[in-house]
């Protein structure tokens, strides 16, 4: 690396630590090092994605632990039920929450929850979702409180309603807010502003490309014209804020049709615009995370090459880089920085 790159890389991480550093002291969280965009809590002594469910029936309740400061690998607890199709969220505390999904018994949807305790390295039961869903999308708001948007219901009904759910009290309870649109298999991320952007999905098995935000100040959904359509019809991708606010948005479509096209939503300009291919993977019902320095930890999926394989973008060259395997295939599975 000559003297340029290296200045070029030292402003990009002083940048992203200082992005980090102000959301930390806006979320007013304890014992948490940083608060990231997206709502990612990171505790004092972790750096760890917890990686959840699987389509597998009979590996539906394992998790692997990837260690982002050792690069490595290895077995999580085992969660009390066999999910996938769920969404999984970390909390101001530190411990992850996972919500709804389906399985071969509940295979029209789950409405219990379970929390993994970082303290005793375990999964115990919280309660129920006010409705089963799978293939729906949670966000934590800037509040702490967790937004539950969307998915299937029993009836293998699209969704419009939404909930909440307190870690606090330990309650859920229906959102007066729907979304504009039925939706699954879409993708939510919190802006700097505290807005959900709510983006591509299935709606009656058709693509949605119109996209909503959530405003939590108002309790309601709404569409904006001018930046209201992605480039490409996605559902089954992944959505990621990144720390100068941006969000990239990541493959998608059917487990025969998947793409490796991103593109990138600026909240400043209100456009996307088409970002890097994944130089290896063609990804669908992937998973993404956000890490510490900014890239994107980016794997599974339903699509045969990248079931046990992972991949990295990197937001400071904009470009995808590095292979690495999973210990087991992850096909709709969830992953989350705690």
């Amino acid at each position: 690396m000559n003297e340029e790159e290296e200045a070029e890389q030292s402003e990009w991480e002083a940048k992203v630590t200082e992005n980090l550093k102000q959301l930390y002291e806006q979320s007013g969280c304890d014992e948490v090092k940083m608060f990231t965009i997206d709502g990612t809590a990171v505790s004092q002594k972790r750096g760890l994605v917890l990686i959840s469910g699987n389509r597998n029936y009979k590996r539906g309740v394992r998790t692997e632990i990837y260690d982002y400061a050792s690069k490595s690998f290895r077995n999580g607890p085992k969660m009390k039920i066999e999910r996938w199709g769920h969404a999984s969220v970390t909390l101001p505390n530190g411990n992850v929450a996972v919500f709804g999904g389906h399985n071969e018994t509940d295979y029209y949807g789950i409405s219990m929850c379970e929390i993994f305790d970082v303290k005793s390295w375990s999964f115990r039961e919280i309660g129920h979702m006010v409705e089963k869903r799978w293939d729906a999308v949670a966000v934590l708001l800037q509040t702490g409180i967790v937004l539950i948007m969307g998915g299937f219901d029993e009836e293998h009904e699209g969704l419009k309603t939404c909930e909440f759910y307190n870690p606090t009290t330990n309650k859920f309870y229906r959102s007066k807010a729907t979304l504009i649109r039925e939706r699954s298999r879409f993708a939510a991320s919190l802006l700097p502003d505290g807005r959900v952007l709510i983006s591509g999905g299935y709606r009656d098995l058709n693509f949605v490309q119109h996209n909503e935000f959530y405003d939590p100040v108002t309790d309601s959904f709404y569409e904006c014209i001018r930046d209201s359509m992605t480039l490409e019809q996605r559902t089954y991708h992944t959505a990621t804020t990144l720390p100068d606010g941006k969000v990239l948005l990541v493959g998608g479509g059917e487990e025969d049709a998947a793409c490796c096209s991103t593109e990138i939503y600026d909240p400043a300009t209100l456009q996307f615009s088409y970002g890097p291919v994944t130089q290896f993977l063609r990804l669908v019902d992937h998973f993404a995370v956000l890490l510490p320095d900014g890239r994107v930890f980016v794997g599974g999926g339903s699509y045969t090459e990248a079931m046990q394989q992972a991949t990295f973008y990197y937001p400071n060259t904009n470009s995808f880089g590095g292979l690495i395997s999973l210990l087991h295939k992850r096909d709709a599975a969830s992953a989350v920085l705690f």
